[in-house]
Protein backbone atom coordinates (compact mmCIF):
# COMPACT_ATOMS: atom_id res chain seq x y z
CA UNK A 1 0.00 0.00 0.00
CA UNK A 2 1.47 3.07 -1.13
CA UNK A 3 0.54 6.15 -2.42
CA UNK A 4 1.48 8.27 -5.14
CA UNK A 5 3.80 10.57 -3.33
CA UNK A 6 6.17 7.58 -2.49
CA UNK A 7 4.89 7.46 1.40
CA UNK A 8 4.28 4.09 2.67
CA UNK A 9 1.37 3.44 5.50
CA UNK A 10 1.98 0.60 7.27
CA UNK A 11 -1.83 0.03 8.29
CA UNK A 12 -1.92 -3.70 8.47
CA UNK A 13 1.20 -3.85 10.79
CA UNK A 14 -0.07 -1.10 12.97
CA UNK A 15 -2.83 -3.29 12.78
CA UNK A 16 -1.13 -5.94 14.19
CA UNK A 17 0.43 -4.34 16.72
CA UNK A 18 -3.24 -3.18 18.36
CA UNK A 19 -4.11 -6.40 18.45
CA UNK A 20 -1.36 -8.24 19.75
CA UNK A 21 -1.19 -5.64 22.84
CA UNK A 22 -4.81 -5.89 22.97
CA UNK A 23 -4.45 -9.45 23.59
CA UNK A 24 -1.48 -8.75 26.05
CA UNK A 25 -3.46 -6.38 28.18
CA UNK A 26 -6.11 -9.03 28.61
CA UNK A 27 -3.04 -11.31 29.73
CA UNK A 28 -2.05 -8.71 32.09
CA UNK A 29 -5.25 -7.56 33.78
CA UNK A 30 -5.20 -10.72 35.47
CA UNK A 31 -1.56 -9.79 38.04
CA UNK A 32 -2.19 -10.28 41.17
CA UNK A 33 0.25 -7.27 41.84
CA UNK A 34 -2.13 -4.32 41.30
CA UNK A 35 0.88 -1.99 41.25
CA UNK A 36 2.13 -3.55 38.17
CA UNK A 37 -1.18 -4.17 36.44
CA UNK A 38 -2.03 -0.81 36.33
CA UNK A 39 1.58 0.16 35.41
CA UNK A 40 1.47 -1.74 32.61
CA UNK A 41 -1.94 -1.41 31.17
CA UNK A 42 -1.88 1.81 31.27
CA UNK A 43 1.74 2.08 29.40
CA UNK A 44 -0.21 -0.37 26.74
CA UNK A 45 -2.72 1.66 26.62
CA UNK A 46 -0.48 5.06 25.49
CA UNK A 47 1.54 2.65 23.36
CA UNK A 48 -1.69 2.06 21.46
CA UNK A 49 -3.17 5.59 21.55
CA UNK A 50 0.02 6.76 20.14
CA UNK A 51 0.26 4.49 17.28
CA UNK A 52 -3.58 5.21 16.67
CA UNK A 53 -2.71 9.40 16.63
CA UNK A 54 0.55 8.90 14.61
CA UNK A 55 -1.17 6.63 11.73
CA UNK A 56 -4.09 6.48 11.61
CA UNK A 57 -4.68 9.83 12.46
CA UNK A 58 -1.77 10.86 10.24
CA UNK A 59 -0.47 12.93 13.04
CA UNK A 60 3.28 11.56 12.09
CA UNK A 61 3.51 14.53 9.12
CA UNK A 62 2.13 17.40 10.75
CA UNK A 63 3.91 20.55 12.31
CA UNK A 64 6.04 21.07 15.33
CA UNK A 65 3.45 23.45 16.85
CA UNK A 66 0.73 21.04 16.64
CA UNK A 67 3.48 18.66 18.54
CA UNK A 68 3.79 21.59 21.40
CA UNK A 69 0.08 21.90 21.78
CA UNK A 70 -0.11 18.16 22.10
CA UNK A 71 2.22 17.67 24.32
CA UNK A 72 0.74 20.05 27.50
CA UNK A 73 -2.38 17.81 27.75
CA UNK A 74 -0.20 15.13 27.53
CA UNK A 75 1.77 15.73 30.42
CA UNK A 76 -1.39 16.73 32.79
CA UNK A 77 -3.32 13.79 31.72
CA UNK A 78 -0.09 11.34 32.99
CA UNK A 79 0.24 13.83 36.31
CA UNK A 80 -3.49 12.93 36.53
CA UNK A 81 -3.48 8.95 36.03
CA UNK A 82 -0.44 8.85 38.22
CA UNK A 83 -1.89 10.36 40.96
CA UNK A 84 -5.22 8.47 40.97
CA UNK A 85 -3.21 4.91 40.35
CA UNK A 86 -1.90 5.19 44.24
CA UNK A 87 -5.26 5.64 45.51
CA UNK A 88 -6.14 2.10 43.62
CA UNK A 89 -2.72 0.44 44.08
CA UNK A 90 -3.44 1.47 48.37
CA UNK A 91 -7.06 2.67 48.33
CA UNK A 92 -6.95 3.30 52.50
CA UNK A 93 -3.79 5.23 52.24
CA UNK A 94 -1.67 2.21 52.78
CA UNK A 95 1.36 2.95 51.56
CA UNK A 96 1.95 6.34 54.36
CA UNK A 97 1.93 3.05 57.00
CA UNK A 98 4.08 0.99 55.08
CA UNK A 99 1.13 -2.14 54.58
Amino acid sequence: MSEANGHSHPYYKVMAWLTFFTVAEIAWAGLSNRFWMIFGLCVMAGIKAGLVGLYYMHLKYENRVLWIAISAPVVLIVVMVTGLSIDAVWPYGDFLHGH
